[in-house]
């Protein structure tokens, strides 16, 4: 990541009588600032200020709300915050380009910090004449509370759903046949629904984990995880689930991937999400590829759909507030990010284009991650 922008004087000064009101926006425990056309900050209330870790709003001035926060964007393309592609999806780009036009605006921004923290703030963007120059005056209210609930809620159904999907996909198949208790094959796959039934006893504990993670207290436990059985575990946990029917799941194993030291629990949540995600996204008759591969100092899991995501998901795939599925769904790319990523050490990604399909994968450092 390149270097922070340098702050920027701007032209605008406040005038006096405006000055001498400040100090009462420094007494609220909403974030307030000022801000000039070219949406640089002329004042940043204390409580701004200290949510950007800084001491002063006076540190922030010069810079625009992006830089100000450090959003992970704010520094890739030379022009700073607003200009690149993923800029154009901000909320708080929207509100205050709505209101240099002189409409007051209301919107949602979600930052991804450059420190991997996540800030969720919903924003007031008001239109404001001082002589001849046209400011803004922007509120922005911490809703992480809120939606850290919401999101748990829903990370916690949303496993729940996965795992019991898998039971009653199960529970079909086997009432299709007869005399199962002679068959092997029968007995194996009864044997298979008893250990879903106990996965989904794993699942609900296993949201107390999730809740850790969001608070940075959730601790990896290492233990030695060989990938090609990981990933014959992860097919059949799978392979009957509502969402695989009419797919084909594929394994890819590299016979020279090594044996892993790292949480084989977290791990299933992270790569059980990405697969569920993938088979969800194929039409029938498609096939779903789930493989390993060994890479230079890092171990890689990744799951592949034919499918393309259009590019303005790809922007925002892995925010805690956005879902392809509408209100209350589909936190499967933000969970796995949050675990991959904060918990087991490693990096979650992803590429997709239209000639090479989707594939999303986990990337783990060789040795096990750290207790904190």
């Amino acid at each position: 990541m390149s270097a922070p922008r340098p702050a920027s004087a701007s032209s605008v000064s406040l005038p006096p009588e405006l000055q001498a009101a400040l100090p009462l926006l420094d007494t609220l425990h909403e974030h307030y600032l000022i801000a000039d056309s070219d949406r640089r900050i002329l004042y940043a209330n204390q409580t701004f200020a200290q949510a950007c870790g800084v001491s002063s709003g006076a540190e922030l001035a010069g810079r625009r709300f992006g830089e100000a926060v450090r959003c992970v964007h704010a520094t890739e393309a030379p022009g700073g915050c607003g200009s690149t592609p993923a800029c154009q999806l901000c909320g708080g780009l929207r509100s205050q380009q709505a209101a240099l036009a002189g409409e007051p605006a209301y919107d949602e921004c979600h930052v991804l910090r450059a420190d991997g923290h996540a800030l969720d703030l919903r924003l007031r963007a008001s239109p404001w004449q001082v002589g001849a120059h046209h400011l803004i005056l922007l509120s922005a209210l911490d809703t992480a509370p809120e939606q850290r609930r919401r999101a748990m809620e829903r990370l916690f159904f949303h496993d729940v759903r996965n795992t019991t999907g898998g039971i009653v996909g199960f529970s079909e198949f086997l009432a299709q046949e007869e005399n199962a208790s002679a068959d092997p094959e029968r007995r194996t796959l009864a044997e298979t629904v008893a250990r879903l039934a106990r996965r989904l006893l794993d699942e609900i504990d296993a949201q107390a984990c999730l809740s850790a993670a969001e608070s940075g207290e959730l601790q990896a436990h290492a233990q030695l995880c060989e990938p090609g059985t990981f990933l014959e575990i992860m097919r059949d946990l799978y392979l009957h689930h509502p969402s695989a029917q009419g797919r084909t799941l594929q394994l890819s194993p590299d016979p020279t991937m090594p044996t892993l030291q790292t949480d084989g629990v977290l791990l299933s949540r992270v790569v059980g999400n990405l697969l569920k995600n993938a088979l969800e996204a194929s039409r029938p008759g498609e096939t779903v590829t789930l493989g390993c591969r060994q890479l230079d100092h890092t171990s890689e899991f990744f799951v592949h759909n034919p499918g393309e995501i259009p590019p303005a998901v790809q922007l925002q795939i892995f925010q805690r507030s956005f879902s392809t599925k509408g209100p209350s769904r589909g936190l499967g790319a933000y969970g796995a990010h949050l675990i991959g990523e904060g918990v087991l050490g490693g990096r979650v990604g992803f590429s997709s284009s239209a000639s090479d399909g989707t594939a999303f994968w986990i990337r783990l450092p060789s040795e096990a991650p750290a207790a904190t």
